[in-house]
């Protein structure tokens, strides 16, 4: 029976270091996916405060720029999730599989 513990202990272990992986590939995938468009919306929007007499076709241009910085910013948080949710998913399956009897 002590054998068994230790067999799911370990299994639990190897599960938990590979989430570890897992957790640290998204944070350094998201970490590029949100910083870039996040800088975009940053700049467009400090430049559109510094110059107040911006010609209308440069302020259209810079709200262009934000719009689809924020659309990328939206499809990386969705990937993100996704990912979390199958990572959930699959972690719960192994973890299941390690409880069954062999």
């Amino acid at each position: 029976m002590r054998r068994a513990f230790d067999a799911i202990g370990a299994s639990r272990s190897g599960r938990e270091s590979a989430a570890a992986g897992s957790a640290l590939t998204l944070a350094e995938a998201l970490s590029h996916e949100l910083r870039s468009p996040l800088t975009v919306i940053r700049c467009c929007a400090e430049a559109l405060r510094d110059d107040p007499d911006m010609a209308p076709e440069d302020r259209a241009r810079l709200t262009v720029l934000v719009l689809e910085a924020e659309a990328r910013l939206e499809a990386a948080v969705a990937r993100a999730v996704a990912f979390a949710e199958d990572d959930l998913s699959r972690s719960r399956r192994l973890q299941g599989d390690a409880l069954r009897p062999s």
